[in-house]
């Protein structure tokens, strides 16, 4: 399994253990608002700071995870945070 897989199978179970919600359907460049009703005001923050947590994230790059709108968009800027470190 690449990293990008990896990093994006981490999230889905974030996704579903913190919101409850299904991502078994969810692609990769689906907006999670309107597939998965995730709120951007309450639900985001939320699973921002999990994944933050989860993959020692900076507050900088917490910023940016906060206005990603897409599995692609949260598993790209993870990636690139923890390949530069």
């Amino acid at each position: 399994m690449n990293q990008d897989n990896f990093v994006i199978d981490q999230i889905k179970t974030i996704i579903e253990k913190e919101l409850l919600a299904d991502t078994s359907q969810l692609k990769e460049t689906d907006n999670l608002e309107l597939t998965l009703g995730i709120d951007q005001e309450t639900d985001l923050p939320r699973l921002v700071s999990v994944i933050s947590q989860n993959f020692e994230i900076s507050s900088e790059t917490k910023e940016l995870l906060c206005q990603a709108t897409t599995l692609k968009q949260l598993a790209s800027i993870v990636i690139e945070e923890t390949e530069l470190g």
